[in-house]
Formats: C-alpha cells, sequence, structure tokens
C-alpha cells in the first residue's frame, strides 16, 4: 500500500532536512513550471530559505518562490513553524528540454540541500541543453514520480498521521483576458463608428485646438517623460536580473537595494537582449572604476570595447556618446532616474520627432499627425522589441525634421535671428545623424536609410522652386556634415579595433547574403498580435519575432496611385513613396538576385525586420492623404468595396490561414473582432474618414500590447551582496573582486555579477576574445563555432572521448564549452574564483586545483590555484 507524503518521510530523528513536491504544472509553452510543496529539518524546525529549480539538468533562467503557511505539516512534525510550505514559479527562457525529464527542486533549509523529483513532460520542440551537474540531489522526502507531475490521491492508505497534499500551481488562465479583450474591441469600434456618424462637435473643437497651438502637445508630452523620469518608471524586464520586491528571484547573487518594485504586469523573459545583454552593459559602465570606460575591463580576460553596444548604446565617457541621448541620464542622474530615462527616452523621443517631422510635411492635419505618431509608438512591433525600433526611427526623423526645417521654403525670413536659429539646428542635426549610424543594427537602419533618401529626393522635388539654399542653410548643412564626420571619426578611432573583430567573426560579420523572398505569410502576422504577443505565441518563433503591424498596405497603394491622377504639390514624395513600398514589397515576397540585394544593402535585412520600414512609410502615406473636408471627390464605393474585401482576404489569412496561428488556435471570438475592426478601418481610410481608421488601429494596437511590457520602479544602486562579495575577494586585495568563471548552462549568473562591478570570465560577449579562447587552445580563425557574438557558457560535464574540454554552438549567438569538472584547468582562462550551485561541488572538490571557499544560499565559490610551472 501506498502512504501519503507525509506518513512517508523520515523520522523526526532525522538530522537531514526533507522535502516533498505536492504538484506541478507547465504552461502550454514549456517555458514555465509551477510547483508547491513543503521542506523541514528536524533539529531546527526550520523551512526553506532559498530555492533552486532544474528540469533534465538545465537550471531555470529565473525562480520566484514565497512560503505557504502549511499548519498540516506543522501538525505532523509537531512544530510550532507554520511557514514550511513554499509556492514556487521558474522559467527558462528558452524552454525546458524535450520529452520526459526529471524536475528537480533543491531547497537549503538550516545550511543544508534537500531535494526532490518528478518526471514532466518537456517541451517537443524545446532546445534541450546539456545538464550542468551529475550530481544526485540530496535526502529528499520519497514524491511521486507520473507524467502528470501530480501527487495522487490515495484512498487506500492507512490511517496514520497524514495530512492533506496541496493543490498544484495551476497554469494561469487566459481565455478570460481573450474574451475581454474582443469585447473591448466591438465595443469601442461601435464607440469610434457613432462618433463618425454623429461628427461630433467636441472632437472637432479639440482637433482645431491642436492645429490652432501644434507645440501644447509637444510640451505635454515632454512633461508626462519628465515625470516618469522622475519616479523612476521604467518597462524593462530587469527583474529577470536583479530580483523584485514582490518576488525576489533571479540569480541569488545581487542585495535586496537592487530589487525592482513591480507596479503592474509581468516581466518578460523572452526579452533577453534588453534585461540580460544591454541592461547589464549599461549597469557595468556604472559600476566599474572609474565608471564609463571604454574598454570594460569586468568583462573576459581581455575586457570588452563598450563602444559598439549598439542600440540605445550604454554610457561610454567619449566624445561619441552626444550621438546616443539615451545614456545621457547615467552621467547626471541618479541610478533609478537613469534606468527610467533610458526606457522612456526612445518612447517619447520618437513620439515628438515624427510628431514635428510631419507637421512640416502635413501643416493642415497637425491633430491627425499626433494621433498617427501615438499610433506607431504604441504598434506590437515597437513594444516587442523593447522600443529599440522607436529610437532608430526617433532619431531618423529627429534628422529629417532638422534637415527640412533649414532648407523648408516657408517659415524662414531674412532677419539674423532666422539665421541663427539655422546655424544652430546644425548641431543637433549632427548629433542625431551621427546616433542613428551608431545603433549599429544594418536590418533597421537600411531602410529606414533608403525611405529617408527618398522622401527627401521627393520633397526636394516637390519643392524645387521654393527651396531656401542660400548661404545660411548650405553652410547649416556643411557644419552638419562636418560635425557629424568629427563625432563618428572619434568613435571609429577607439572602437575599430573591436569592429573588426566583429566583421571577421561567422555570426554577424559574414552573414549579409540575404537575398529575400518566401516573406509574403510574415507581412500578415501582426493581424494576430492582438492573441500572439502576450497570450499564446506559435512554437517556431517568440513573441517578439511574432510582433509586427496591422499593415493596409494595399489601400494606401491604391489611393498613393490615385493620387498620381490628381493635382498635388506632393506628387514626387507620392512617386517616392510608391518606389520604395513596391520595391520593399517585391524583394520580401519574390525576392532579388544576390547582386542586386547586396547593391541596395538588403542582403543584411531579414524579411521580417523590413516591417519596420514599411510601417513608417505607411504613417507618411495616412499623413499626406486629404480627408472629406479636403478631397470633394472621395473614393468610388464599388472600388473601395473590392479593396475592402481583398484586404479582409487578407486579414483573414493572417487570422486563420497560416499554419502557426491555426496551431495555437486563435480565440474565434477575439479573431472576428479583430477581423470586423479591421474591415471598418480599411474602409474607413478609402472613403476618407481617417480619423476613424487610425482610432481604430490605436484601439488594436493598445489591446494588443497594454501587459507585455510591466510597469515597475528601478532600483536606486544596484551591487552583489556584501557576503558573496567578500567570498569573491582576492586574497591580496580584499577590496579587489577576482575575476569568476560562472559554471552553468546560461549566463545570468556571470551577467548580474558583471552588472554589480565583479569582474567575470563568460557571459555575453560581443566579440570573442582571444586570451580566453587561447587558454583553451581554440584558433578562431579555424574554429568557426566559437567566432561569433556569444552567450558564453561553461558546462561541467566531463566531454566524449576522455577530453578535459570541448565546445559546440547549439544556436547562432550560443556558444558551450564543456569542461571536466575534476581536471579543467581554470587559470587557463584567467580566472581567480569558480562559482557554481551547490549540487555542481561534490564534482570541482574533486579539482586538485580548486580549493572550497565558501557558501552563499545557493552558490558555492572556489578558489583557483596557479597551475604548476611547465615542466
Amino acid at each position: 500500500m501506498q502512504q501519503s507524503a507525509l506518513a512517508q518521510a523520515p523520522s523526526q530523528t532525522s538530522q537531514a532536512p526533507v522535502i516533498h513536491i505536492d504538484g506541478v504544472a507547465v504552461s502550454p509553452d514549456f517555458k514555465q513550471a509551477r510547483a508547491k510543496g513543503w521542506a523541514f529539518h528536524a533539529p531546527s524546525g526550520k523551512g526553506a530559505t532559498d530555492i533552486a529549480v532544474s528540469v533534465g539538468g538545465v537550471a531555470a533562467d529565473k525562480v520566484q518562490w514565497e512560503k505557504d503557511r502549511r499548519p498540516d505539516v506543522a501538525k505532523h512534525w509537531n512544530s510550532p513553524n507554520n511557514d514550511l510550505g513554499f509556492s514556487v514559479q521558474a522559467e527558462w527562457t528558452n524552454g525546458m528540454p524535450a520529452g520526459p525529464q526529471q524536475l528537480i527542486i533543491q531547497a537549503v533549509v538550516d545550511g543544508k540541500v534537500a531535494g526532490a523529483a518528478l518526471t514532466i513532460n518537456g517541451g517537443p520542440g524545446a532546445n534541450a541543453r546539456p545538464p550542468t551537474t551529475n550530481a544526485a540531489p540530496a535526502t529528499a522526502a520519497r514524491a511521486p514520480t507520473n507524467d502528470t507531475a501530480r501527487a495522487p490521491t490515495n484512498s487506500a492508505a492507512p490511517a496514520t498521521k497524514t495530512a492533506p497534499v496541496a493543490q498544484a500551481a495551476a497554469a494561469p488562465n487566459e481565455k478570460g483576458s481573450r474574451y475581454a479583450i474582443a469585447i473591448i474591441l466591438i465595443l469601442l469600434a461601435g464607440i469610434t463608428l457613432c462618433i463618425v456618424l454623429n461628427k461630433s462637435d467636441r472632437l472637432r473643437v479639440i482637433v482645431d485646438k491642436i492645429s490652432q497651438y501644434p507645440k501644447i502637445p509637444a510640451f505635454a508630452l515632454t512633461f508626462v517623460f519628465l515625470i516618469l523620469v522622475l519616479g523612476g518608471v521604467t518597462g524593462s524586464s530587469m527583474q529577470h536580473l536583479v530580483g523584485s520586491t514582490a518576488a525576489p528571484s533571479g540569480p541569488a547573487i545581487l542585495d535586496r537595494q537592487s530589487e525592482v518594485r513591480e507596479v503592474l504586469f509581468t516581466p518578460r523573459g523572452i526579452r533577453t537582449d534588453e534585461w540580460m545583454v544591454l541592461t547589464p552593459n549599461a549597469l557595468a559602465q556604472v559600476n566599474h572604476q572609474p565608471p564609463f570606460p571604454i574598454v570594460n575591463k569586468n568583462l573576459g580576460p581581455d575586457g570588452q570595447n563598450m563602444l559598439i553596444v549598439g542600440m540605445t548604446g550604454v554610457p561610454v565617457m567619449h566624445l561619441s556618446a552626444l550621438a546616443k541621448p539615451a545614456t545621457w541620464g547615467y552621467f547626471f542622474l541618479p541610478l533609478k532616474q537613469a534606468l527610467a530615462f533610458h526606457w522612456q527616452l526612445p518612447i517619447f523621443g520618437c513620439l515628438i520627432a515624427l510628431y514635428c517631422l510631419l507637421n512640416l510635411l502635413a501643416p493642415a492635419t497637425k491633430a491627425r499627425n499626433l494621433a498617427l505618431s501615438a499610433m506607431f509608438c504604441i504598434a506590437p512591433y515597437a513594444t516587442g522589441w523593447s522600443n529599440w525600433p522607436l529610437y532608430v526611427v526617433g532619431l531618423a526623423s529627429g534628422a529629417l525634421a532638422l534637415t527640412l526645417f533649414i532648407i523648408r521654403p516657408v517659415g524662414h525670413g531674412n532677419s539674423r535671428a532666422d539665421a541663427v536659429k539655422i546655424w544652430l539646428a546644425a548641431i543637433p542635426l549632427a548629433c542625431l545623424a551621427a546616433g542613428f549610424a551608431l545603433t549599429l543594427y544594418p536590418p533597421w537602419q537600411i531602410p529606414i536609410a533608403i525611405f529617408s533618401g527618398l522622401l527627401l529626393l521627393g520633397y526636394g522635388l516637390s519643392h524645387r522652386s521654393e527651396l531656401r539654399l542660400d548661404k545660411h542653410s548650405l553652410g547649416a548643412l556643411a557644419l552638419a556634415a562636418i560635425s557629424t564626420a568629427v563625432l563618428l571619426g572619434a568613435w571609429w578611432i577607439d572602437a575599430k579595433p573591436a569592429v573588426e573583430a566583429i566583421q571577421a567573426t561567422v555570426y554577424p560579420g559574414q552573414r549579409a547574403e540575404l537575398t529575400g523572398g518566401k516573406g509574403f505569410f510574415g507581412l500578415l502576422r501582426g493581424y494576430a498580435n492582438a492573441e500572439t504577443l502576450s497570450f499564446k505565441t506559435p512554437s517556431n518563433t517568440n513573441a517578439s519575432e511574432s510582433a509586427s503591424y496591422f499593415f493596409v498596405l494595399l489601400p494606401l497603394l491604391v489611393l498613393a496611385f490615385i493620387r498620381q491622377y490628381k493635382p498635388s504639390p506632393q506628387r514626387w514624395i507620392w512617386r517616392a513613396w510608391i518606389a520604395f513600398v513596391v520595391v520593399t514589397l517585391i524583394y520580401i515576397i519574390a525576392g532579388f538576385p544576390l547582386w542586386l540585394s547586396q547593391a541596395l544593402g538588403l542582403s543584411w535585412v531579414p524579411n521580417t525586420r523590413l516591417d519596420l520600414g514599411l510601417a513608417w512609410a505607411s504613417i507618411f502615406a495616412m499623413a499626406l492623404l486629404p480627408g472629406l473636408r479636403e478631397d470633394n471627390t472621395p473614393l468610388a464605393k464599388p472600388l473601395a468595396l473590392a479593396v475592402t474585401a481583398a484586404s479582409a482576404a487578407l486579414i483573414a489569412t493572417g487570422l486563420w490561414g497560416m499554419p502557426e496561428i491555426k496551431a495555437i488556435s486563435i480565440d474565434p471570438v477575439l479573431a472576428v473582432a479583430l477581423l470586423v475592426s479591421g474591415i471598418l478601418m480599411i474602409y474607413w481610410l478609402l472613403i476618407g474618414r481617417i480619423g476613424s481608421s487610425i482610432a481604430i488601429t490605436l484601439l488594436i494596437y493598445a489591446v494588443s500590447v497594454a501587459t507585455f511590457n510591466p510597469w515597475a520602479i528601478a532600483p536606486e544602486r544596484v551591487s552583489p551582496s556584501e557576503p558573496l562579495k567578500k567570498l569573491l575577494s582576492s586574497p591580496t586585495s580584499p577590496e579587489s573582486p577576482s575575476r569568476v568563471l560562472v559554471l552553468g548552462a546560461g549566463t545570468l549568473g556571470p551577467m548580474a555579477l558583471f552588472a554589480g562591478g565583479i569582474p567575470v570570465v563568460n557571459g555575453v560577449h560581443y566579440y570573442p576574445q582571444p586570451s580566453l579562447w587561447k587558454g583553451l587552445g581554440v584558433s578562431l580563425q579555424e574554429a568557426d563555432a566559437a567566432n561569433r557574438y556569444q552567450h558564453l557558457s561553461f558546462i561541467p560535464t566531463a566531454p566524449a572521448n576522455g577530453q578535459v574540454t570541448a565546445f559546440e554552438s547549439p544556436q547562432p549567438d550560443v556558444v558551450r564549452v564543456l569542461v571536466d569538472p575534476g581536471r579543467f584547468s581554470f587559470a587557463s582562462v584567467g580566472a581567480g574564483k569558480v562559482m557554481a550551485t551547490l549540487p555542481m561541488a561534490p564534482a570541482l572538490q574533486a579539482n586538485p586545483r580548486l580549493r572550497l571557499r565558501g557558501q552563499h544560499r545557493m552558490w558555492v565559490v572556489f578558489d583557483v590555484l596557479p597551475d604548476p610551472p611547465a615542466q
């Protein structure tokens, strides 16, 4: 007969702690597990003080847990301590290993470790990773092993001292949320329709006020931006790195003062390139001594040149910092506000810059321009990529706006004050242009640069007889060009060695061979973003990659071609727009020969990265279209209905016809609501009710992105916990930590240390470091698997054939070094300390060149002894 968990537990005289798992629930995407259980140490009467979770030997990238009151367990053990239970949530960024796997929960109880295991089914398409240890878990209370990972009920158990088993953690129920979104869409679509039909006078007053006082929205947005920065509000998912006050988690490396205060919504593990790459690199610059170096010596034995960190960049005390406005806050604000500034600037900067640019191109529709700018900035594509697309577009929009300000045909007088304004515009123009170049992400930069050039060309041809090209405007443009060259030249002088190292890599340096084609269905993935961004993501992609736009390219193309047959001062702008969109669509759908793709620069651009350029171009088209009040000859109703029907078919294909969407079974009510909303949006656009069309698009985007990024308060500092810092200190200089190699399958541990100012061996390297790979006996010229941008981890598992080391690259940006923990020379890669989780300790203690230094929570630290001199 099988007894209950408590009846099977060791006797109270046992000196070892015991642990039991009541049950486990695994999320549908196999990236999250929730469990309940209890742990107890009889001699001390204590429960768990720390918890670690692994599946198939792969440690969770994030663990959040809290104590539960378990009077049933306390009663069984005759203990006055009721806080013996635990609820734990663990996340694996890349998914759990595939197939049946052992889920192991280990708890630290009064300084000792207990473990328990259940068999679960891992993800069928998850990325299996090698085990981090061969050590068996410590003593455990016997737990059931079954495929459902749920404790069995037992009616046949004898009448003995037992307690009920807690209910297993349930997977999140998202159906209610999806139905709520569907209802909101339908209701607000009806409200919008009522506004259109009733021709709301109040709405017209607001529109007229914005047109009369166009600077007020810009000032209001600036005020909101400053309030959010002052409050330290950020949407970063850095809770995964530093933990949060609501649920202390992460790698348990940083002190409690480093934790984020959660306000709304859940941090996104998928955004690792933000919270595990860019954010820790920025924090590492702040915590480096001295701060803001060009080469941060804390990452790898050779250090890393920080000028080559792209997107928003990181703070570097360098002339080129003038061209990286998102980093300015770190130089003059406290860390809390600097992190908020870094997050919020791309959003508000793009919103204001795009609004100003549209006002220069379409001054008659300022209220529409504001709505279009907001629509672009809340789109799922921007949200899903941590708003980095907005930073790229914001810099380009600002540069274009300043260029048009300098050469535009209206608004300039001949006074000295006007000339001074033109000359002063040259310096911010140079900073914005150089900043755009230093985002260092060609897949977004190239299409944005191409459209910017075409837009300027079209504007120049449309207004060629009116342009102001006198000594002041030409001189200001020359000054801007020279200043841009100075900024980029200064950057190049100090970044050149790192840039050349990146260019020599297999990834990303040698991947410029894309030719497009076969991307038609990719253009449709944005129609389902209300489902795929925050709720159910197709198994062949992730939330960020699934993010896109609710494209209306077909009706915009029809309207653009019609504009060619009507008198318009913007005719050449429309021609430039048509050229860009048509060529881009041909590249995406049919592809180009390699020579043509390389000639246009598109060989660097995957199909899905062209979404940004197409969406930005669409904003300009909607700004330039005349509304009903400006155009008394709207599109004929039969043609409008035909284009609407064709567009509806495309939307329906994106919602029901794509294989990956079929696989996730999008909620039918939500899908119908999206289709109806899309039909209204397109029909209103075609008949000239552009404001209504924008309103429904804003609605769809808002409900798609509302819960994706968290709202949180950034920490006032980020630093390692004092006990761990002491363990990592150098024997010769207690105030200076030794360089640490962190063992394990991921890079969360080393990047947390790096963020806190601790020198590390491994982590995220933008280019391979020669000293490290030389110590491993690897030639980068001969080893493609190592010669790449790399999330570098060291796995303590003996390689095959008796080798001490081996390495592999299972993904383009992942490199794993497999080391025999008992024989590997950690000194050969520049390590002064080795840090590993407790289960790895026995295997490491067998290494004669390691000496146990101490333990902190789930971590053990070893001193690395020098290698004996060569004979």
